[in-house]
């Protein structure tokens, strides 16, 4: 445990061992690969206590080969 400001602070790791996606916001790619197309699933993310984040705008990047 850390303590940031005098609060004790926890970290939390764990590894996701299966994952059900709905057909209907997800597909496979041309090498059978599963996409997720978030705007079909308008995430959200906890950030603490109370408050959570939804996202905006999704911004696409094409990455290098």
């Amino acid at each position: 445990m850390v303590e940031i400001e005098g609060t004790p602070q926890s970290l939390i790791l764990g590894r996701v061992k299966g994952m059900y996606v709905d057909d209907l916001v997800s597909e496979r790619d041309a090498k059978g690969r599963l996409k997720v197309h978030a705007e079909r699933v308008d995430p959200i993310a906890r950030l603490g206590a109370g408050e959570y984040l939804s996202f905006g705008e999704i911004h696409r990047r094409v990455r290098p080969a």
